[in-house]
């Protein structure tokens, strides 16, 4: 019988056969090649290819002074059943937006969806912009003055909110660069390109633009082309908010199209005009033509008999069922759903009874999507708008200034206030007890760092200004009755 395992082995037993050293790291990964297959790796794959500056390619100046004609979007679709629209969301997710753009675009006549698109565009575009040079160098400087003396051209069309719109419903959303080259220095313009005459080149691993003059790879930041995503370039497109409004959209078009109808039957009610058996066809006729005339507001004679059976008489026969009451809550959930997709939240239909945690919460959320559209527009425009601009212009890419908006909350303001006043107050507290900071600079560094105040502006300590005492006599103080000083 042998010895429980808890217990030592007696003299007789033998002791177990010792286990295996751990497999080292490089063992496992010669025995993972052997069971799974080593293959070999083609290195000149153009798809495949590592990352580099598309301002570096030959030849990047002189295309980007081509302008690309597009294709005029004049055949359309707008109406939409469920498998046309399913088809266009498969065909969308494989990388090809001939239908799903067409979607997009009648999506865009919604009022809920443009609404909303609106409030998401104006809470980034209506905040103040800031621009920031690349560096302290005065060819930096010079660079940034000449960008922001062409700002206000550049943002003054709709490109930008177009783009907008269409990046956060399609996940993406490109444009072509036009330079305006009759100057010293070359201006560009955006010039949003529909994505219906696009689509992702599974060879290459690029965006594809189909103009009127052949097919064209879209490669961003070579001073020629914009691709704007918050979700990058390879299969950006599954991110985008039309696969989750379609069929909202959808359903509130055709609940609002389904109550039209049932208004049409029931909101008029039924005229049930009575005319005796017996009665001269001259004056039935001429009452049945009163009664067609009712819409024209036009009185009707009706004749009174000897008993009810030989009289003439008009009743309404009105609907009485609740039917209609299904529609305004298929509308409403339709529209919630396309709200939350659209901004994060729904405050107006979510939050009830004026809950000021709910409401502090939900704007919380709608700012924090403002920041990440800011992030957004700040890496596409210094990446493939100034850095080109800085290029063609002055020769180096990296003089290329930033460009963002204020997307700073007010509680964000509020609490930073709140901090530079708590820290002051430490500080008073410190020297009133003896302490002094030797590098006032050490010590405004690690403010700004500890407590989120960026941009602190330097200061230095100084003796704190004393109270000077009141003079005699002073405004405020009242004298003693008689004339005297108290």
């Amino acid at each position: 019988m042998n010895t429980p395992p808890e217990l030592p082995p007696t003299a007789n037993e033998k002791m177990p056969a010792p286990t295996p050293d751990t497999i080292s790291f490089d063992e496992a990964a010669k025995q993972i090649n052997q069971r799974v297959g080593a293959g070999s790796v083609i290195r000149n794959d153009p798809g495949f290819a590592p990352p580099g500056d598309p301002l570096k390619l030959a030849g990047a100046k002189p295309a980007a002074q081509v302008v690309l004609r597009d294709i005029p979007v004049v055949v359309i679709q707008n109406a939409w059943g469920v498998d046309q629209a399913r088809d266009a969301l498969a065909a969308h997710m494989m990388g090809i937006f001939e239908r799903s753009a067409q979607l997009c675009d009648s999506a865009l006549g919604d009022d809920r969806v443009i609404a909303t698109l609106g409030s998401r565009r104006a809470g980034l575009f209506g905040r103040d912009i800031r621009h920031k040079p690349a560096n302290d160098s005065a060819a930096a400087r010079e660079v940034f003055d000449a960008w922001v003396d062409h700002w206000p051209q550049f943002s003054g069309d709709s490109s930008l909110g177009i783009m907008s719109d269409y990046e956060v419903l399609m996940g993406f959303s490109d444009a072509q660069l036009v330079w305006d080259t009759t100057r010293p220095v070359w201006k560009p313009y955006m010039r949003h390109w529909h994505a219906r005459y696009q689509y992702w080149n599974w060879d290459v691993r690029k965006m594809v633009a189909l103009t009127q003059d052949g097919a064209f790879p879209v490669i961003p930041g070579n001073g020629k082309w914009v691709h704007h995503s918050r979700f990058g370039y390879e299969r950006c497109w599954i991110r985008g908010a039309l696969r989750a409004i379609a069929e909202p959209f959808l359903g509130r078009h055709w609940g609002r199209r389904d109550w039209f109808r049932w208004s049409e039957k029931h909101g008029l009610a039924t005229l049930l005009a009575e005319t005796p058996m017996a009665a001269d066809p001259v004056e039935r006729s001429k009452f049945v033509q009163q009664v067609a005339n009712v819409g024209s507001e036009a009185t009707i004679l009706l004749g009174k008999g000897v008993d009810e059976h030989n009289s003439y008489d008009l009743r309404l026969l009105e609907a009485t069922d609740r039917a209609w009451e299904g529609f305004p809550g298929l509308i409403d959930s339709c529209d919630m759903s396309i709200v939350l997709a659209l901004l994060f939240q729904n405050l107006t239909t979510e939050v009830k009874g004026g809950s000021f945690a709910a409401t502090s919460a939900h704007m919380d959320i709608r700012d924090s999507g403002i920041q990440d559209d800011n992030a957004a527009w700040r890496s596409t425009l210094h990446s493939q708008v100034a850095r080109p601009f800085a290029f063609f212009n002055f020769g180096d890419a990296d003089l290329a200034p930033w460009t963002e908006w204020d997307v700073a909350s007010r509680s964000q303001y509020e609490a930073n206030a709140k901090q530079m006043q708590a820290v002051s107050t430490g500080q008073e507290t410190f020297r009133r007890g003896g302490v002094e900071f030797e590098d006032p600079e050490a010590f405004r560094s690690w403010m700004a760092k500890r407590f989120g105040l960026d941009g602190m502006p330097k200061f230095k300590f100084v003796e704190p200004v004393k109270a000077q005492p009141e003079a005699a006599g002073d405004a405020g103080t009242p004298p003693k009755p008689g004339g005297g000083k108290p």
